[in-house]
């Protein structure tokens, strides 16, 4: 509840603060093309489906997509488990800790859309290579946040630190080590939210008209990417007790995306 009033606030801000620029797309067909002038959103009968599913920025679109409801699900599930598992840390300590990592992604977010305004309007780069930079920042980070992880990660379900007296020097490693998870963490979701002026915001690059209909898809393969994944997690915490391998699995799946991205995602209409 209490991040759902967070998010409502911070969207209404941006509707009434955010410049008129290019950073969430609207800006930019304007400014590059003009849109449609009688026609509404279509519904999803009227899309042109063969070239949707035959084209790459469509899957471009769909597997950024996907992997960032995958890390966000992962994220929002799973995250008081790993501080209570790998560093014993209570539910109400670790659910504090929790909240850092997502006040760093919607820093990460509006910080997005105002480089992307900026660096479109003042034509240092073009609307594709903007996208292509905030998503690989966006895919990039996190994996390489998830990997330096992985290697602090308890393996098999032994504690990351053991604790000896009060201030003791195991007991000074412990708080070293959970400081670390939670700046990493943090970090990585921070470049997370730079995805919102990536791939969230070329599918009003590539149709205006279409936009919202082809939002509706790739959000629907992000939830169930997202609904596996947290599933998936659990199960293989149950059978391989490691965190290591979870987030080696999503620092993954975001190398893929990026590397998709940069090879086959663009700004360009296609579907006008």
């Amino acid at each position: 509840l209490a991040e759902g009033r967070y998010g409502s606030v911070v969207y209404m801000a941006g509707l009434s603060g955010a410049p008129k620029g290019s950073g969430g797309g609207g800006g930019i067909v304007s400014a590059e093309r003009p849109g449609p002038a009688d026609d509404g959103p279509a519904v999803s009968g009227s899309l042109p489906w063969r070239q949707v599913l035959t084209n790459r920025c469509f899957y471009a679109l769909l597997v950024a997509h996907t992997t960032f409801g995958i890390g966000y699900a992962v994220f929002i599930a799973w995250l008081p488990t790993f501080y209570a598992q790998a560093y014993h840390v209570d539910l109400k300590s670790s659910s504090w800790l929790s909240i850092l990592p997502f006040a760093a992604m919607a820093i990460g977010t509006n910080a997005s859309g105002w480089a992307a305004d900026w660096a479109i309007n003042a034509r240092v780069m073009t609307p594709t290579k903007t996208r292509k930079t905030l998503q690989s920042i966006g895919n990039l980070g996190p994996a390489a946040c998830l990997l330096m992880l992985s290697m602090m990660a308890p393996r098999n379900g032994a504690p990351a630190a053991t604790h000896g007296g009060i201030g003791g020097e195991a007991d000074g490693a412990h708080a070293s080590t959970l400081v670390g998870a939670v700046c990493l963490l943090s970090f990585g979701l921070f470049t997370l939210g730079m995805q919102a002026a990536g791939f969230a915001s070329t599918h009003t690059d590539i149709s205006t008209r279409y936009a919202s209909a082809l939002f509706g898809i790739t959000n629907a393969g992000s939830s169930i990417g997202g609904m596996l994944f947290v599933f998936l997690v659990g199960v293989i915490l149950d059978v391989y007790g490691s965190w290591s391998l979870v987030f080696q699995l999503v620092a993954g799946c975001n190398l893929f995306s990026a590397i998709l991205f940069i090879t086959c995602g663009t700004s360009e209409p296609q579907f006008e």
